[in-house]
């Protein structure tokens, strides 16, 4: 585990939660999301390649560390924005059980094209 001081929470995110869902006209999931704690400051960390295989056990997606200050109800498979960046939660861990930090172990959703379309033939 990091030691964390209040300079490291650097970074400013906001964690939602899913309120609704439907389908759209060709069958694709849309959910819907609401803020639940805006403005929470954190620490954010790519997985190091240690942390990364351990974590293999558990779940194969997760590649984000992201530490904020203790905060009541977060769950697993609510996400969190960080600028243009979002990660969906897939553990929440409290770190030594004292009710100081909560580590959320993420990994990150690619919204959008990933690559360039392709152009004429």
């Amino acid at each position: 585990m990091r030691p964390v001081k209040a300079g490291n929470l650097r970074h400013v995110i906001t964690i939602q939660q899913p309120v609704s869902s439907s389908r759209d006209d060709y069958g694709q999931k849309i959910e819907t999301w609401t803020d639940v704690y805006a403005d929470i400051r954190a620490a954010i960390w790519p997985m190091t390649g240690k942390e990364f295989l351990a974590s293999q056990v558990i779940s194969s997606k997760i590649d984000t560390r992201i530490r904020i200050r203790y905060q009541a109800g977060i769950l697993a498979k609510w996400r969190v924005v960080w600028g243009s960046r979002i990660f969906e939660i897939s553990r929440v861990e409290q770190p030594d059980m004292r009710t100081v930090f909560l580590d959320l172990m993420c990994y990150e959703i690619h919204v959008g094209p990933t690559r360039p379309a392709p152009t004429g033939a």
